[in-house]
């Protein structure tokens, strides 16, 4: 049985579920969350600070999205 744990990585929250009844072809492990968050600042990246904007993936297929360790495609977590 997967407890409820959560991860927050700055000001991102990514959660492991169980999935629900509701959940068409559930057949493992889950997880939810944020990867990014909109009009918040981000921690100093070198010099800088960043802040995503609403519109930032407007026509974005978000289909084929992968969840990465690392940003490495060798070590991807999930995938939608």
């Amino acid at each position: 049985m997967i407890q409820n744990e959560k991860l927050i990585i700055n000001s991102s929250e990514i959660r492991a579920v169980e999935p629900t009844d509701d959940d068409d072809n559930s057949t493992g492990k889950q997880l939810e969350g944020y990867a990014l968050m909109f009009n918040q600042p981000s921690k100093d990246l070198g010099g800088f600070i960043e802040e995503i904007d609403p519109q930032a993936l407007q026509n974005t297929d978000l289909s084929q999205v992968l969840f990465l360790n690392d940003h490495n495609f060798n070590q991807p977590i999930a995938k939608v």
